[in-house]
């Protein structure tokens, strides 16, 4: 069984720190002369933007502004305030205007005049904390591909049974070993210097390498490395996915992947010029209490050599050769058509994020009036999203000041989904079929499945399970409170043209 450790290293943890107090000083007038870090997680203004204000204005509602300069007035002279130096209940205003609940204490300083400082604590317990510990354990537990967390000086924190098996060391032996001296050779010892570099520049590395198991024998390995960010998007550590690709044959195997990546941008060339190249599929996303579909998402297929290929066979090709960006216009531009006649969701990859043409296309279709924007949402997977949060959250913000909705797809797989819920503008998750099928007697899944209605809940979400085939498994997740499902139980994909023939719909 692979291992978490919370402790983590000297200095910040990799996963969300102990409790510490909010500290707020202030001076004789109430302005704001020091605000930690743990003050600006609490209540959500940044230093920079609290320093020298008022501190009546900026932790208090207009309504009780007047309560709180007198308490401050008392609390200064160190008279009539039984609470001077005494932890007391209290309420704070948020950056976002709403209420924090704490437990406040206030001490005067010896200076002349005296300041004041503040220490606050939530009052309520923040059980995000150990969700986030459950949902990463599961997540590591499951993996196929060797895992481990590392801090930022490359000290193990986490390690998957996958990496017991690939290495050969038990949890136990590599937790709290610095990772270069546990598997990797001597003559590749600037590898992980130079990875570690990266990852606190909060890049992501790819290689394959060589790596040494527990018996010195030496495994042919394909590593991915990425970053751990904090609240702020600040690296506090990494996340190595290694796979063995010792028996493969590496050359063939090379010049055969080139042929066929080759073979695919052509194919995905010709689709994009030539009409019915490409065409989309709908499928019925419905409400499990009442049945009634909710909307349909719209998915993606290409014709090649007469039949019809998925996404999974060429969309990844797509992204890698950057074609992925035309294949994302020409599906939104499609889909906004269908999107006149029925709401509709569709998929965006993190690569057309980045550029105006896409947001371009979807604002001037929203302007012509012709659509209701609340009736389309746009879903970009969780992988995605962790790898370029930046843009992911720029992109999302701007689809909701539009009025269209933002779903978080395959919610579940990624690794560092809890850091950035807070951030990223959702209105919606997307539980991964793999967690779905099987349902309801897999336990495992079974586990995975609740923390993620339990996020969702607590960040007031929509969930909707994608993989739904069997009436067991819609039960028990309309049970546990997933609002939505899709699956082959309530319908399989249709093409839209098809449709358009036998039912008139679209």
């Amino acid at each position: 069984m692979g291992h978490l450790d919370n402790r983590g290293p000297p200095g910040r943890s990799l996963l969300p720190p102990p409790v510490r107090d909010a500290t707020v000083a202030v001076d004789e007038k109430a302005r704001i002369i020091e605000w930690n870090d743990a003050a600006e997680l609490l209540l959500g203004f940044r230093r920079p933007e609290v320093l020298g204000q008022s501190a009546t204005d900026i932790l208090s509602w207009p309504e009780r502004r007047a309560e709180l300069v007198a308490r401050f007035e008392r609390l200064k002279r160190g008279v009539g305030e039984p609470r001077l130096g005494q932890p007391y209940p209290t309420s704070l205003r948020h950056r976002d205007g709403s209420e924090i609940r704490v437990i406040a204490r206030v001490v005067r300083t010896d200076t002349e005049p005296p300041n004041l400082v503040v220490s606050l604590r939530g009052l309520e317990p923040d059980q995000r904390d150990d969700a986030e510990r459950r949902h990463l354990r599961t997540i590591l537990d499951s993996s196929e591909d060797a895992m481990a967390i590392l801090s930022p000086d490359g000290l193990v924190r986490a390690w998957n049974p996958a990496a017991e098996e690939l290495y050969g060391f038990d949890a136990e032996e590599a937790m709290g070993q610095r990772l270069s001296s546990l598997i990797v050779p001597g003559d590749l010892m600037h590898e992980p210097r130079s990875w570690l570099a990266a990852m606190m520049r909060g890049e992501s590395v790819e290689l394959e390498t060589r790596r040494l198991r527990k018996d010195r024998s030496e495994v042919r390995v394909f590593v991915r490395m990425l970053p751990v960010r904090d609240a702020f998007e600040t690296p506090i550590g990494s996340v190595m996915i290694a796979r063995d690709v010792t028996d493969r044959e590496a050359l063939d195997e090379r010049r055969r992947a080139e042929a066929e990546e080759e073979l695919w941008r052509a194919r995905i060339d010709a689709s994009l010029v030539e009409r019915g190249g490409f065409a989309l599929a709908a499928q019925p996303v419905v409400d499990l209490r009442t049945g009634d579909v909710r909307h349909h998402e719209l998915l993606l297929r290409m014709r090649v050599d007469g039949r019809l290929a998925l996404p999974s066979e060429f969309v990844e090709r797509a992204e890698r050769s950057g074609q992925i960006r035309e294949i994302d216009l020409w599906v939104t531009r499609a889909g906004l058509g269908f999107a006149e006649r029925f709401p509709i969701s569709i998929n965006i990859s993190i690569r057309s994020l980045a550029g105006t043409a896409l947001f371009a296309v979807i604002d001037q279709r929203l302007a012509e009036g012709a659509l209701d924007p609340g009736e389309i949402t746009f879903e970009i997977t969780e992988t995605a999203t962790a790898a370029d949060l930046e843009k992911a959250v720029l992109f999302a913000r701007r689809l909701k000041e539009l009025g269209c909705g933002v779903s978080l797809d395959d919610f579940g797989t990624g690794f560092g989904c809890f850091t950035y819920l807070d951030r990223f503008p959702a209105s919606e998750l997307k539980i991964d079929r793999r967690f779905v099928g099987g349902l309801p007697g897999d336990e495992g899944k079974r586990r995975v499945v609740e923390t993620i209605i339990a996020v969702a809940r607590n960040f007031g979400l929509r969930t909707v399970a994608e993989g739904v085939e069997t009436t067991e498994a819609a039960e028990f997740l309309a049970d546990r409170g997933v609002d939505l499902g899709q699956g082959h139980l309530f319908g399989r994909p249709r093409l839209l043209d098809l449709w358009r023939m036998e039912s008139g719909r679209c």
